[in-house]
């Protein structure tokens, strides 16, 4: 019931703003009826209920958990280079003493594995993603905050505007990753018809 969908005409609002969205679709997502509605509010969300139920939500189960996973596994990935990174330059070190060629020979084979997982690294986007992500968090609980410190009075004039704010800072960072994705989907299919031809 935030703005613009708080007057008598929603239904007609919020049916023209979903066509305008599938429109754009080549290929929209099939859904069940049971899917449709899976997490869909059974009646109206009251402004607390809406901070609870979407935009904690956004915060605690989705951006924050995949900011620590993705932390992490970029740290595992890290050290492992590290890791290889030391057995080459010892295996390397070994080679110019020891006349035989197996320590030369791992040192290749290490620094195939090395670059292997550099390209992993940059496939998985995973710095770029905790940036993200922490920022899209940092943007919603600064907008919760100030929610939470706004008078009472202020809070039913603002309502709206706060909705519509937590929206579309979810809607920035979904369209940044659609684009990034869509780029790099364009760039692979590019690259292939070059190929070809």
């Amino acid at each position: 019931q935030a703005p613009p969908y708080n007057g008598d005409d929603r239904d007609a609002k919020l049916a023209e703003k979903t066509q305008n969205i599938l429109g754009d679709l080549i290929h929209p997502i099939a859904l069940t009826d049971e899917e449709k509605h899976e997490k869909l509010p059974k009646t109206w969300l009251s402004i607390d209920d809406y901070i609870a139920t979407r935009v904690n939500e956004q915060i605690d189960k989705f951006y924050e958990p995949r900011v620590q996973e993705y932390t992490r596994t970029l740290s595992q990935i890290r050290n492992t280079g590290l890791w290889l990174a030391i057995a080459g330059a010892v295996l390397g070190a070994v080679a110019t003493v020891i006349d035989t060629a197996w320590p030369a020979a791992w040192v290749a084979v290490i620094g195939t594995i090395s670059g292997s997982l550099a390209a992993f690294t940059f496939a998985g986007r995973y710095q770029y993603l905790i940036d993200s992500y922490s920022l899209t968090s940092r943007r919603l609980r600064w907008l919760r905050n100030g929610w939470v410190r706004l008078p009472d009075e202020q809070k039913a004039i603002r309502l709206g505007h706060f909705v519509k704010q937590f929206e579309e800072t979810i809607s920035i960072e979904n369209k940044s990753w659609i684009a990034t994705w869509t780029k790099e989907t364009e760039d692979k299919s590019l690259a292939a018809t070059n190929h070809v031809t």
